[in-house]
């Protein structure tokens, strides 16, 4: 994935390029979503998805710090301002942990928002559109040219 994003990552940027803050983005490979954030901060529990997205970002020019804590089992961080979630709603048990530390985020009064590119897991409640984009994709990965990601904030 070097190089290129997944289409919810590429929504998930799009959405907060114009907006300066630190970021803390969990699932597969990421990149930072803002040339003007003071810090941006990968996390994954797979050290060769921190690779993917330090690697991502060096492409794009920019600077991202890998992060391999499981930040799933842990309290809100209060020295991170936002999250950003991207296409982590593929499997049932991962989309559930997920969610639960993302309203825990949100309810301790961080923005939260969460790219997802239709994937069976995503829940249907707590969730508001912030918006919605149709981004081009690779045939290997999704199996047609352009995919319909929303953007959503996550909701305490």
């Amino acid at each position: 994935l070097v190089g290129s994003m997944a289409p919810s990552i590429f929504a998930l940027c799009t959405v907060a390029s114009s907006r300066a803050f630190r970021t803390s983005s969990i699932g597969r490979a990421r990149t930072t979503p803002s040339r003007g954030a003071s810090r941006a901060i990968a996390n994954d529990i797979d050290a060769m998805s921190l690779l993917a997205a330090r690697l991502n970002a060096e492409t794009n020019g920019l600077r991202v710090e890998g992060d391999g804590r499981d930040l799933l089992a842990l309290p809100p961080d209060p020295a991170i301002d936002i999250v950003l979630a991207g296409d982590v709603c593929y499997e049932k048990p991962m989309s559930e942990a997920v969610f639960a530390w993302l309203r825990r985020n949100a309810a301790a009064g961080k923005p939260v928002v969460l790219g997802d590119p239709g994937r069976n897991y995503l829940p249907v409640h707590g969730l508001a559109e912030v918006a919605r984009y149709d981004i081009p994709t690779s045939l290997q990965l999704e199996n047609r040219g352009m995919k319909e990601t929303v953007v959503w904030r996550v909701l305490a």
